[in-house]
């Protein structure tokens, strides 16, 4: 499979459910997917093709409005990469 380039806009992150719109659109998440970061790894591990690259832009923004949510959100990504070094994760 052809390797993917995703931007996830942080200035269009308000709320952890905007976040969570986001990026299922992004990813293709299936309707059932609850929109909560508990669910998000597993999810990713099941729906998702490892092989791009997600450039979460504005980050700065994402962070002010999620506040702890942020840094629970990268870590899910870094647990995601950890496990599937195909995934590449940037904070721009």
């Amino acid at each position: 499979m052809m390797r993917r380039d995703l931007e996830l806009d942080g200035t269009r992150i308000y709320t952890e459910e905007n976040f969570h719109q986001e990026i299922a659109l992004l990813f293709a998440l299936p309707k059932t997917y609850p929109h909560d970061i508990s669910s998000l790894e597993e999810f990713m591990h099941t729906y998702v093709d490892p092989n791009f690259t997600l450039n979460w832009t504005n980050h700065h923004f994402s962070k002010k409005q999620l506040g702890h949510n942020f840094d629970r959100i990268v870590s899910t990504f870094d647990d995601f990469h950890s496990a599937h070094s195909a995934f590449e994760f940037y904070l721009n």
